[in-house]
């Protein structure tokens, strides 16, 4: 069995253990997992030679009435999506239906009671896109270097084939591509989604920023990791609420050559809101 990513020290024994002697060994408090390792610290190798363990503790507690809220974003005002009322214990799987009409961007799931600890392991979270959000209107602005015929209007061009033309620059240090949104002099940027080529994983180096500009500000939309990108195919990266401005900058991090396919905007026209 591997050991988790994530180790806790429950205690640490000195001196000599003689043969035949049992030793009782109590953790520090808040020591949670579900593997032991028991290991020898002398420097100089050694046999560990044990006839048996045995390990105490205690199951993860039930929670009650865990309640899920939804707001524009943090720290707002949160409205009640719902609530799975009774225990939810050890393993279970709990469903909770929104009420018409909640809308939002953070989902706050909490247990309530001063004593409850919450402990999950995933959260699954079911919608629609707001109606407002659509398809922007972009057309290419620049690139920071051409390889041949690879310029930035490819990504615009609706052929979404990662086989076909793809915009292309030079082998260079942190290249960039820049879009520029039509209608409206502000967006609030939902989402960017960009096709690439089928190859080749070394040209999306350590990661990539999507930026928002304004002619006076800029917004983060997401950084992505090189190993998050799939090759060949769709990527869809879901930028952060308050994503404002006209210009897309795509900028990838490392010494490689810049290829995308096609680029695709999504958000809201004309006005700045948290529509996710």
């Amino acid at each position: 069995m591997p050991f988790p990513a994530v180790s806790m020290t429950c205690a640490e024994v000195y001196g000599v253990i003689n043969r035949g002697e049992t030793r009782r060994i109590q953790c520090h408090q808040g020591v949670t997992g579900s593997v032991v390792r028991i290991r020898q610290l002398e420097a100089v190798p050694m046999i560990l030679s044990l006839c048996e363990v045995e390990v105490y503790g205690t199951h993860p507690a039930t929670m009650h009435d865990i309640t899920v809220d939804v707001s524009p974003w943090h720290n707002l005002v949160r409205t009640r999506c719902g609530m799975a009322r009774g225990d939810a214990k050890p393993g279970d799987v709990k469903y909770v239906k929104c009420e018409a009409g909640c809308e939002g961007s953070v989902v706050t799931v909490t247990a309530p009671g001063p004593r409850q600890k919450l402990s999950i392991i995933e959260v699954q979270v079911y919608g629609q896109e707001a109606s407002e959000v659509k398809k922007l209107l972009i057309t290419h602005d620049s690139q920071s270097s051409v390889e041949g015929n690879g310029t930035a209007s490819l990504v615009v061009d609706g052929q979404t084939d990662p086989r076909g033309q793809c915009s292309c620059t030079t082998m260079s240090k942190d290249p960039w591509l820049r879009l520029k949104m039509l209608q409206g002099n502000t967006h609030t940027v939902t989402s960017v989604t960009i096709y690439t080529p089928e190859c080749c994983e070394e040209n999306f180096g350590s990661h990539t920023e999507i930026i928002i500009l304004t002619p006076r500000m800029s917004s983060q939309c997401v950084t992505v990791a090189g190993a998050q990108w799939k090759l060949g195919g769709k990527n869809i990266f879901r930028c952060v609420p308050g994503a404002v401005g006209r210009i897309v900058h795509i900028r990838m991090h490392g010494t490689l050559q810049m290829k995308l396919c096609e680029i695709e905007v999504r958000g809201v026209t004309g006005k700045t809101c948290h529509l996710y």
